[in-house]
């Protein structure tokens, strides 16, 4: 174990308190609190619903267990044409909008009615529509037409899409990986930036942060960068990690630079010389 890692061991106490203190800022406190009512809003009635539906009711409340509710409700002959009735509505319903769709799909693409026009201005009214929500965040991606065109966002990033068809016809994956592609660009293209703050170094003081940069995510302290392995994701390094990480890559010492080439030497004669001397 390395003397970075005992002297973090050493002091327990000290990153209890840093997390009680982090979990009690008004921010957690708030959102706890609306946890907190969410679950008695909707819990306790859907406990008490399932609670009355697996009792027999004796008249003066819910009585010993039983499933003679359920065996009532799907016994009857009501309840199942109930069932057989929504199900028909169910099926026509998407036959009619499969048809209807098709129809007006054939008349924009296919022919030069006057409505088409009309069509794509109801398509652009719909705008911007919501693509889906990203796997890693949970917030929506959309797509829509700006002032460079057609175009998704997400979270305040922004990707442009290669046609105007695109704009109702891309698909999540496909937006996913428009904004990833413009990310791993803008990172190339703007030096590096933070992935995740870690905090600071228990020994030698300043902030200890994860970056990314043109040759893949590492950790840095001050001057000193340590590349990470291969098999760490950048998100999940720890405070203890990164120390070790920046230890080892501190007793390396500096990174040693390639001599430069030396300039090639300049024949002493000069080329008109060189012709007087060849034509004598």
């Amino acid at each position: 174990m390395s003397l970075a890692h005992a002297r973090l061991g050493q002091r327990p106490e000290g990153a209890f308190a840093r997390g009680v203190a982090a979990w009690l800022r008004p921010r957690n406190l708030a959102l706890a609190a609306c946890v907190v009512i969410a679950g008695w809003l909707v819990f306790v009635p859907l406990a008490a619903l399932l609670y009355t539906a697996f009792t027999e009711d004796t008249g003066f409340g819910p009585g010993p267990a039983s499933l003679k509710n359920f065996i009532e409700a799907y016994s009857s002959w009501h309840i199942l044409r109930l069932f057989g009735n929504s199900l028909i509505f169910a099926a026509g319903t998407a036959l009619l909008t499969l048809i209807m769709g098709g129809l007006v799909a054939w008349v924009v693409e296919r022919t030069d009615a006057p409505c088409g026009t009309l069509f794509h201005a109801l398509a652009l009214l719909s705008l911007p529509r919501e693509v889906g929500l990203h796997p890693e965040s949970g917030k929506p991606i959309v797509a829509g037409f700006g002032r460079y065109g057609p175009y998704i966002q997400h979270d305040g990033k922004y990707a442009s899409l290669g046609s105007t068809e695109e704009v109702f016809e891309v698909g999540l994956n496909r937006a996913v990986s428009l904004l990833a592609e413009k990310a791993a660009s803008s990172r190339a293209r703007h030096g590096p930036s933070v992935i995740k703050e870690l905090g600071e170094h228990p020994e030698l003081r300043g902030k200890v942060q994860v970056l990314t940069g043109r040759y893949g995510p590492y950790v840095k302290h001050g001057k000193v960068n340590a590349t990470l392995p291969r098999d760490r994701e950048p998100e999940q390094v720890t405070l203890e990690e990164a120390v070790e990480l920046i230890a080892a890559r501190s007793a390396k010492g500096p990174a040693k630079k390639k001599p430069a080439k030396k300039p090639a030497r300049k024949s002493g004669k000069s080329n008109k010389e060189t012709v007087e001397e060849t034509a004598g």
